[in-house]
C-alpha cells in the first residue's frame, strides 16, 4: 500500500490513520524511526528504551526504593510493552 502526507512548513508530516493503525502506534505515546537505505525512507516503530520508560514509577505509592527494585519494576514494564506490541 502507497499512502502520502503532506509536509508543513516545519517540516512535520502526519502519518495517516491506516498507516498508523498497521504499524500499531498511537500519537502521543509511541514514536517512529525513519531509516534510509538505497535512496528509500523507511517507518519502523521505535523501539522503547530506558529512557523512554523514565517516570514509569512516578507517584509510586512505595517510597524509598532501592535502585535494584525500581531496576526490575522496569525491566517488567519493559518485558510487558514487549509482549504486548512486539
Amino acid at each position: 500500500m502507497i499512502w502520502t502526507a503532506p509536509i508543513s512548513s516545519k517540516g512535520q508530516i502526519t502519518l495517516p490513520i491506516s498507516l498508523r493503525q498497521d504499524l500499531g502506534v498511537i500519537p502521543g505515546r509511541d514514536k517512529v524511526m525513519f531509516q534510509k537505505e538505497n535512496g528509500q525512507v523507511m517507518i519502523k516503530t521505535a523501539k522503547k528504551t530506558l529512557y523512554d520508560l523514565a517516570g514509569v514509577l512516578a507517584g509510586h505509592p512505595k517510597s524509598g526504593l532501592k535502585w535494584e527494585k525500581i531496576s526490575q519494576i522496569a525491566r517488567r514494564a519493559r518485558a510487558r510493552h514487549i509482549a504486548d506490541n512486539g
